[in-house]
């Protein structure tokens, strides 16, 4: 399952596992966003329950290069 989402200007995606481990969850970044923004989304992802541990894996797409 995914979710596609569109915080501070980013355009991402929550890729949640199978297995519901947050290990294996990811989120990818279509743009690379700013690194306070970064720590931002990522706190927003948390609280809001988009995520379960802010530790969860990154991947940053730059599909502009």
């Amino acid at each position: 399952m995914k979710e596609q989402l569109q915080i501070k200007g980013c355009d991402l995606e929550v890729r949640y596992s199978e297995t519901g481990f947050w290990q294996e969850d990811l989120i990818v970044f279509f743009n690379p966003p700013r690194d306070k923004d970064k720590v931002h989304i990522i706190e927003y992802l948390y609280e809001e329950g988009f995520i379960l541990d802010p530790r969860t894996p990154i991947r940053i797409l730059d599909l502009e290069a």
